[in-house]
């Protein structure tokens, strides 16, 4: 499978169109923001089919609401049910939250606003002015700071995964587990795209990170067996709280140890090399500064 990640213009319009139609007509939203589009190609040769050729388009979008109540889970879930042919990842927030982050320079809502498409406007609005990016120096130290801190706790709950693993508690270790990898991906999505995520679906958060990177999501799809234990993770998650017993389905809990902790690794690769390549940007933009002082 190849992910390709690009900024804005999905192929079928008129797939693309029908979201938007279903967004507008359900929900009445203010504005709504096309920020990526990530398309899937899937290729399969079999001795009992001919060559399949398939792909797997994926819209980012930013729905901004008039109102405060929480409406993202409803919405992904309302999208998730009738977009036929196309699948939706979406932010959704109120303007007032909205304004207050473009006001105070956060990195995702003045991103989209400024570099976004923005594809819907309510009748008798006003796009959003262009509004200051945060200070790259300053946003580097955040994330940094952030990484470090959802690193740890992600270590944290694969420690206690593995020890309840190795103490024959497989279903708890695998609940931990979940919550390790949750960890790891919200702080990955900060690093990259400056936004502070409360999702709690696995599958969902890793679609919102192939809009900056593939391997998240390719590292848990990439092979049945991930499928599999990336779906029993979220199921384990979900029925943890309310039921004593779940099924992992003769899985070994290692298998699920080895999954996460590989992940672990994978994302701090990810974040260092980005952490690298903004300072050495910072320092590139500081020299050039520099030489123009000195001329």
């Amino acid at each position: 499978m190849k992910v390709k990640t690009k900024k804005l213009k999905p192929k079928n319009h008129l797939l693309f169109d029908q979201v938007i139609r279903l967004l507008v007509n359900e929900f009445s939203p203010m504005y709504i923001y096309h920020y990526a589009t990530v398309e899937a190609k899937y290729h399969a040769r079999s001795i009992f089919s001919d060559q399949d050729k398939r792909a797997q388009c994926t819209v980012h979008l930013l729905m901004i609401t008039s109102g405060t109540e929480c409406l993202e889970s409803k919405v992904q879930d309302y999208i998730d049910r009738h977009a036929v042919g196309i699948k939706v990842i979406i932010q959704v927030h109120g303007d007032e939250i909205v304004c207050r982050n473009l006001n105070s320079s956060n990195g995702y809502f003045t991103s989209v606003v400024n570099n976004g498409k923005l594809i819907y406007v309510e009748a008798g609005e006003f796009p959003y002015a262009p509004y200051q990016p945060p200070n790259p120096r300053k946003q580097l130290v955040r994330e940094i700071a952030r990484w470090h801190k959802r690193y740890e706790n992600a270590k944290t709950f694969l420690s206690a995964g593995r020890q309840s693993i190795d103490n024959g508690t497989e279903n708890i270790g695998v609940f931990l587990l979940h919550q390790a990898t949750e960890q790891a991906i919200v702080g990955l999505i900060y690093v990259f795209m400056g936004y502070r995520s409360d999702i709690r679906n696995l599958s969902r958060l890793l679609h919102v990170c192939a809009c900056f990177s593939p391997q998240p999501l390719l590292h848990f799809t990439s092979a049945t067996d991930h499928e599999s234990l990336l779906r029993l993770m979220i199921r384990a998650f979900n029925r943890a709280r309310y039921e004593d017993e779940f099924s992992l389905e003769g899985h070994s809990g290692y298998q699920f140890l080895e999954l996460v902790e590989n992940f672990l690794k994978l994302a701090n690769g990810l974040c260092k090399e980005s952490f690298s390549t903004k300072q050495k940007a910072i320092d590139q933009i500081a020299l050039a500064k520099k030489e123009e002082t000195n001329e």
